[in-house]
């Protein structure tokens, strides 16, 4: 590791642990496992830049966990605000059956899961759905 990759991990972790979520984690005697439910690991030391990045933008609600390298789980960043009312609105304007219901149905045709509301759809879900919508 470069000297200069060594200060950026120090200022990432220094980040991490000025967080609210992790002070209150400290206190509580509840971060180690909070990250090795997440991460595998009790402390984040053992973290990689990359996770440590990825740790930092999960506590500014940025991002769900995202484990990079060997360990597994998988990244998803939820729709913006601006998908989902594109979505409400094409499917009013295009589809026969304009219930939510039938979006609901249309959504699973389209990526195979049966979200309970449309801000559970994550990015790319809803970038297809728009399309699909699109090509009604």
């Amino acid at each position: 590791m470069t000297e200069a990759q060594k200060i950026f991990r120090n200022n990432l972790l220094a980040k991490i642990h000025t967080q609210p979520f992790c002070k209150e984690a400290k206190q509580n005697d509840s971060w180690g496992e909070y990250l090795k439910g997440l991460y595998g690991v009790e402390s984040s030391k053992y973290l990689s830049i990359e996770e440590l990045i990825n740790l930092l933008d999960v506590l500014k609600g940025k991002t769900t966990s995202k484990v990079c390298g060997s360990r597994e789980v998988v990244d998803k960043r939820f729709a913006s605000l601006a998908q989902i009312e594109m979505i409400k609105s094409l499917w009013e304007s295009k589809a026969r059956d304009g219930s939510a219901l039938a979006l609901r149905n249309f959504i699973f045709r389209i990526v195979h899961i049966r979200p309970l509301h449309l801000e559970n759809l994550s990015k790319i879900e809803a970038t297809n759905i728009i399309l699909a919508i699109k090509r009604l």
